[in-house]
């Protein structure tokens, strides 16, 4: 009985608690004129679309935001949202971004988190990391985010064909660089940055190739991981992984990647499909 009557009370406060939280300030006065008084000496924010709509998709007092009305906190939150629009405005001055979402830093982050596309673009979102320190100037942030990757990876994609074309039949490669870096990993970037050792990537390239005799494929492998490092070894500031697929007795009524590409998703793997896997670590210039 007892444990009845606490799980009614508990259920009740959460449930005045949401009430609290959602239901409109103004309300809560005799009437509006009553509010706006008491609250004419707040400081009011003028927002953009942008930034209003942003504030309202993660925090919960839409009117007190719709009416640049803002807790420090929330203040605080824009001061990074802008800080994060004008860091992606410089580093990648050609395209365009909206932000789609944000976990802001508190006691269990760390950091603040933005997630972002390009435009409206909803099937490639990115994300940024600003880093925060405190001092009593105010707030030093540092940003980083990984749609340099997005970017680059098809230059980085070409380099890796004009090495492995001479080496075997490849048919289809696929490059992946996921890791957030900060300004200097723009929209300018290029190989000749990696190979000369002014940045460094960590990146991870499957190479699918075809073969008709699975009896080899292990040795076919050896050779071509052997080959690979050979090529690449100058390269010292590139941390990468590379999969070799070896595909068995592949159809040849490919002729694009992007056929290729579905084919290789649609197969059982297990019974088609000979894996080889090895890495090669960069070294940082100092």
């Amino acid at each position: 009985m007892q444990i009845k009557i606490f799980t009614v009370i508990l259920s009740l406060i959460i449930f005045i608690a949401i009430i609290i939280t959602t239901f409109p300030e103004r309300y809560l006065y005799k009437n509006e004129t009553e509010y706006y008084k008491k609250n004419e000496h707040e400081e009011v924010e003028i927002l953009t679309n942008d930034q209003e709509a942003f504030l309202v998709k993660i925090f919960m007092n839409e009117d007190r935001i719709r009416s640049g009305k803002l807790y420090d906190y929330q203040k605080e939150v824009l001061k990074q949202y802008n800080y994060s629009m004008d860091y992606l405005a410089k580093k990648y001055p050609s395209h365009h971004f909206k932000i789609t979402d944000c976990e802001y830093k508190n006691k269990l982050n760390s950091y603040t988190t933005f997630w972002f596309s390009e435009n409206d673009d909803t099937e490639n979102i990115f994300e940024l990391y600003l880093r925060i320190t405190e001092n009593e100037q105010g707030n030093i942030y540092f940003a980083e985010d990984n749609y340099y990757g997005y970017l680059f990876s098809p230059v980085l994609k070409n380099y890796f064909y004009k090495i492995i074309d001479p080496l075997c039949d490849e048919i289809y490669i696929s490059t992946k660089i996921q890791d957030v870096k900060g300004e200097d990993y723009d929209e300018l970037m290029q190989m000749e940055d990696i190979i000369n050792g002014d940045l460094n990537i960590e990146q991870r390239t499957a190479i699918h190739i075809k073969i008709d005799d699975a009896d080899t494929c292990a040795q076919k492998a050896e050779e071509l991981e052997a080959a690979i490092k050979e090529a690449l070894g100058q390269i010292q500031t590139m941390k990468s992984t590379f999969v070799l697929i070896y595909w068995i007795n592949v159809p040849d009524d490919y002729t694009t990647e992007e056929e290729y590409g579905t084919y290789l998703n649609s197969i059982d793997k297990s019974t088609n499909v000979y894996k080889h896997t090895f890495h090669m670590n960069f070294v940082t210039k100092e």
